[in-house]
């Protein structure tokens, strides 16, 4: 049975009420598009429904999740099982920078040949609407494999039950789900594979900051190691602000590092510092250069500012802190020097919120 099947009944219903709207047939993929979306509206308005009545979901491997708070205010999260081959975790290394070697579905135990554990292992996360198959995803392994010798994991958590839900509030919620599975991901390649947990570093955008904090906590709080570092790239807000709990998402108990870039507070980031290192680039507002784009274009303006950083031919330097996340550039005033760098280069400069400016266009960074 497919993904989202349906009774003839129903295909002939809507082929009925398109042509009498529209005086002609549609073509048949804009058929089954609207075909999908409709059945998809109508799972969720069901799954509103049980996810009202029902208090915990069990995951296969993973155990049960509720909706008890913090999480009250979200729908039961979708188990990885449901994601089917959609949930994939492509390897790749200087060995292998074309073809990977794919862990698919639930798959806990495996060790994928060309995995080198004493490299770093850097694990890439898409956030919503996205999946593994999304240009800056491969732009990103590209370049980590150009600039260093290191593993990249790409990680697909992509379909109408992870993030290509089109109710973002239950990929929101299933963040914690996928994040519990690469936690036992990245325990397995600990515990049977020889790595250590420091060199693991998780980089997130949007709700895959949220997908790595998961993961990282998850590690933390069922094996008791921190994971070396996260990197949230505008971690995403809907959901996640004013929630008065650290654990509903990326936190500084995530990592020994927890490293956030916020773009777009006005649409699509949390407003709020959740790392240890919180670079704000022009405010964390809106970029320039995105004055007149589309509403996405600060929000994913902090994937083209990392992916940037990773040459570090020029340093995204900051030579400002502030005490105030939410008065930015009000509460910031001038340090000595170069006092913080965002993106790849981060680490080892002082906690603390960061404020910088870019330039409009690539090259963004100005050293």
């Amino acid at each position: 049975m497919g993904r989202w099947p349906f009774p003839p009944g129903l295909a002939i219903g809507m082929t009925i009420a398109v042509f009498h709207c529209s005086g002609s047939f549609p073509s048949i993929q804009d058929w089954l598009n609207r075909l999908r979306i409709r059945f998809l509206k109508r799972r969720e308005a069901l799954a509103k429904k049980v996810a009202h009545a029902q208090t915990s979901v069990t995951c296969e491997g993973l155990g049960a999740f509720t909706n008890q708070p913090p999480f009250d205010s979200l729908p039961l999260p979708h188990c990885p099982e449901q994601l089917e081959e959609e949930l994939h975790l492509e390897f790749y290394t200087r060995d292998n920078p074309d073809i990977p070697e794919s862990i698919i579905g639930i798959d806990r135990t495996t060790i994928p040949s060309v995995w080198l554990p004493d490299k770093i292992t850097v694990f890439v996360i898409h956030g919503w609407t996205n999946d593994i198959n999304s240009t800056w995803m491969q732009g990103f392994k590209n370049d980590y494999l150009n600039y260093y010798d290191q593993n990249v994991v790409l990680v697909g958590w992509g379909g109408p039950y992870g993030a290509g839900d089109i109710n973002y509030r239950y990929s929101a919620s299933t963040t914690r789900t996928i994040g519990a599975h690469i936690g036992e991901v990245i325990e397995n390649l600990i515990a049977n594979g020889g790595a250590s947990e420091d060199n693991f570093h998780l980089v997130g955008h949007s709700l895959g900051s949220h997908v790595s904090g998961h993961a990282g906590r998850w590690e933390n709080n069922h094996y008791g190691r921190l994971i070396g570092r996260i990197t949230g790239m505008d971690p995403a807000g809907p959901a996640f602000v004013g929630v008065d709990d650290r654990t509903v998402g990326l936190y500084t108990d995530c990592a020994q590092l927890v490293d956030t870039l916020n773009t777009d507070n006005i649409y699509g980031s949390t407003p709020t510092s959740t790392g240890h290192q919180n670079y704000y680039p022009n405010g964390g507002e809106e970029q320039p250069g995105c004055e007149n784009a589309e509403n996405t274009c600060s929000h994913f303006r902090a994937i083209r500012y990392y992916q940037e950083s990773l040459n570090q031919e020029c340093l995204f330097a900051a030579r400002q802190t502030c005490t105030n996340s939410s008065d930015i550039p009000g509460s910031c005033s001038p340090c000595l020097g170069v006092c913080g760098v965002m993106g790849y280069p981060s680490a080892g400069y002082d906690d603390n919120v960061y404020y910088l400016t870019t330039n409009p266009d690539s090259p963004f960074c100005r050293g």
